[in-house]
């Protein structure tokens, strides 16, 4: 049955957008003029809250629902309650209709929708809206609220439209193009498609945006969570240059840069533009900007991947140089001034004094700690323990007689602020629970104070257990911002859909929470086995990761080691880490200023 539904638009045309190459224009229906005596003066609509009544119908449970729930969002924004009664109450001028009512004005609402599922409209000086689904009734509550945001009530508002129409808003999308609108999303399960001629489809979420190849079956190409400050409310750009598609976003709320989600190539891409809601949820779009943008000398640049054949990344700054660590023989270990052009060093680890097997050497890390260098070392299921050395390049020395722990891997060294040391790594050794563990070390960061240690957290989450090879979290790397420790992880098997996340707590060894934002680093259609990352400020004041990639989408080995801009976003109730990447375009050096 069709249900009235109370509701006004975020913005004031829905889907009504306009290009500024000459794309068509997407009109809404104005509601013809109803049969009444009065003048037009007296149904102009005066939306004085202390006036209105909600009314709903008496035997339906989910509008009355609905109706306590935009009595408290009047309440919140206009400081007056306003009540709420079934449609047994005696009709009062000024109402609000919220369901299917027995006032006329939802009959008169419900006849005009004809083939369309939603209507708004003002008659009679009563605010009604009509819809064909329960789902579009949550779409109706948050519309109602940012309408009341929004200050304003058109006194003439009635638009009659289909939300699973796609409206054409372009012409000739090719090279150059630039597509920008903002949008609004009424519940969690609203999707905005932009369709770009007949392969390519960009889909906008609440929580996510991907890119979709669309033939016979639609597939993914690049997904990444994002999440805004308003909710459901963020600005989109769509970019192609001619090679690559590239999704932009920014939050409303923060006082921050636009920020890359993701770049894809598309080099046959191209036609016209559609903009639609096909998830029958509900989704608001402002007007759509298409034009044509010039390109922008930017300066130096760098390209993924930045050192080939290399794995499990480590990155340490020093005197005017980074030094990144890798797996491999001895510890390959390579120079860079600017984190663009890289240079091979030699081997930071020429010997291992410990007897054990030497064969598998993965994941180094090093701090730098009171003079000296000190390097956590995983010779693969044999061994785990601590290497020292006077410079950066080595050569490090195996401190003690022998590894303190086996079958544990990717160690971590973390410095606090109070200057304790720290260990993170992943262990399964003497019947440890499978996970990331940490403990605190002794000052001389070589031996463990192991009456501290600590089961960090184990794999919980679904994209940490892909590839049916069981769950996988490794690779801890931590940050610390503003009394928060945020430990960046790698989940998923390496060989399978590797991505980064992070969890955060106020305590380096317990209390961690896993970020709704993961993962915040994955692949696309152009890289895969995204992960094992290190996190550095670079020289010039920001923040870059470091971390390995698949030698192409459809083969892992050799690996190789990618660079993309990090960044602390400011939210509501702390920071989220963002990544731009993963890229292999030419990136200008300056986004890591």
């Amino acid at each position: 049955m069709k249900k009235i539904l109370l509701t006004v638009l975020v913005f004031a045309l829905l889907f009504a957008i306009s290009c500024t190459d000459g794309g068509e224009v997407a009109e809404t229906t104005q509601l013809p003029e109803t049969t009444t005596e009065e003048s037009e003066e007296d149904t102009m609509l005066s939306f004085v809250p202390s006036e209105y009544i909600i009314i709903y119908p008496s035997d339906a449970y989910k509008e009355k629902y609905l109706a306590i729930l935009s009595s408290n969002a009047i309440s919140n924004e206009y400081n007056v309650r306003i009540d709420y009664r079934a449609d047994t109450t005696a009709e009062r001028e000024c109402e609000i209709l919220v369901g299917n009512t027995n006032r006329p004005e939802s009959q008169t609402a419900l006849g005009m929708m004809g083939e369309n599922d939603m209507i708004v409209a003002v008659i009679n000086k009563k605010i009604v809206i009509a819809a064909t689904s329960d789902d579009l009734y949550d779409a109706a509550v948050f519309r109602f609220m940012s309408a009341l945001k929004d200050g304003t009530l058109p006194p003439d508002l009635s638009i009659i439209e289909n939300t699973t129409t796609l409206n054409k808003v372009a012409d000739g999308f090719g090279k150059n193009s630039s597509l920008s609108f903002t949008a609004a999303f009424a519940h969690k399960n609203s999707a905005l498609e932009i369709r770009i001629g007949e392969g390519y489809v960009v889909e906008f979420t609440p929580t996510s945006v991907a890119l979709y190849r669309q033939e016979k079956q639609r597939t993914e190409l690049a997904k990444k969570v994002v999440l805004s400050q308003l909710e459901y409310t963020y600005n989109v750009n769509c970019h192609f240059d001619g090679e690559y598609l590239r999704a932009y976003f920014w939050d409303p709320a923060l006082n921050m840069d636009t920020w890359q989600i993701f770049e894809v190539k598309t080099p046959d891409l191209a036609g016209e533009v559609r903009v639609g809601d096909p998830s029958g949820y509900g989704t608001a779009i402002s007007a759509v900007d298409c034009k044509e943008v010039e390109l922008i000398d930017r300066g130096a640049t760098y390209q993924n991947n930045v050192v080939m054949n290399a794995a499990d990344p480590d990155i340490l700054y020093h005197e005017g140089y980074y030094y990144m660590y890798v797996t491999g023989n001895h510890y390959p270990v390579y120079r860079s001034a600017d984190l663009a052009k890289w240079e091979y060093v030699g081997v930071s680890l020429p010997e291992v004094s410990w007897n054990i097997d030497k064969r598998y050497m993965w994941a180094p890390d090093v701090e730098y700690i009171g003079g000296k260098f000190y390097m956590a070392v995983s010779m693969g299921e044999a061994g785990f323990g601590i290497a020292v050395a006077d410079k950066p390049e080595g050569p490090f020395i195996c401190a003690g007689d022998m590894p303190f722990l086996t079958k544990t891997i990717d160690g971590h060294i973390f410095v606090d602020d109070d200057g304790k040391i720290y260990l993170y790594y992943t262990s399964w050794c003497d019947g440890r629970a499978y996970g990331i563990w940490g403990l605190e070390m002794e000052s001389d960061c070589l031996a463990p104070k192991w009456e501290t240690e600590k089961l960090i957290f184990t794999p919980t989450e679904p994209w940490e257990k892909t590839m049916n090879r069981g769950g996988v979290v490794e690779a801890p790397y931590m940050l610390k911002k503003e009394g928060v420790y945020y430990l960046v992880y790698s989940g998923s098997h390496f060989e399978a859909d590797y991505a980064v996340g992070y969890a955060t707590s106020t305590n380096p060894l317990e209390g961690f929470k896993k970020s709704e934002h993961n993962p915040i680093l994955r692949g696309t259609a152009d890289t895969r086995g995204t992960g094992h990352c290190s996190i550095i400020e670079t020289h010039t004041g920001g923040m870059a990761m470091v971390y390995h990639t698949h030698n192409t989408p459809t083969a892992v080995q050799p690996r190789h080691v990618a660079i993309d801009p990090v960044r602390f976003v400011k939210t509501a109730d702390g920071y989220r880490l963002e990544v731009c990447g993963p890229t292999t375009s030419k990136v200008p050096l300056e986004i890591f200023k």
